[in-house]
């Protein structure tokens, strides 16, 4: 239940078309929130829908979760700051055991405990940022039943 995201090498051409129907992966009334050209969504069973922009170069991307258990409700917790920004090229790697951008300070161990414990409780955790402007994370957990059997 390990998953981090999916890599699409944005220096490459990129056919997002089915080979065999000919169906196409761009959505073209949407437009990417960067520089307005065709996005792409990828619809992963059980996991989400990627999306991200079409265009050459381009690195927006989103990821939306989808619930696993259809109607179940979930508690979102997003927490936000305005400090620097997470670089894109770290993004990916933030919830690596042992990444840490602080050299001998940290561990690297925080934010791979944290998406540990919320994986086990059936939650997800995204990450949105940008650079000079702060960061977003948040956290999603399932709802759960309220048990009154107090004996």
């Amino acid at each position: 239940r390990h998953f981090f995201g999916i890599s699409i090498d944005k220096n490459s051409a990129l056919t997002l078309a089915c080979p065999v129907c000919s169906i196409s992966l761009i959505d073209k009334a949407e437009k990417c929130p960067e520089c307005s050209g065709p996005v792409y969504k990828i619809q992963i069973p059980e996991m989400g829908i990627l999306e991200g922009c079409a265009t050459f170069q381009d690195q927006w991307q989103k990821w939306d979760i989808v619930d696993r258990a259809g109607d179940r409700k979930f508690v979102q917790i997003d927490i936000s700051d305005t400090g620097s920004g997470i670089p894109q090229e770290n993004i990916s790697k933030i919830f690596e055991p042992f990444f840490s951008t602080k050299g001998q300070r940290g561990t690297g161990l925080g934010l791979s405990v944290i998406w540990g414990i919320i994986d086990n409780h059936n939650g997800a955790i995204t990450v949105q940022s940008e650079l000079g402007k702060g960061t977003t994370f948040s956290v999603r957990l399932p709802q759960g039943e309220i048990i009154n059997d107090l004996r």
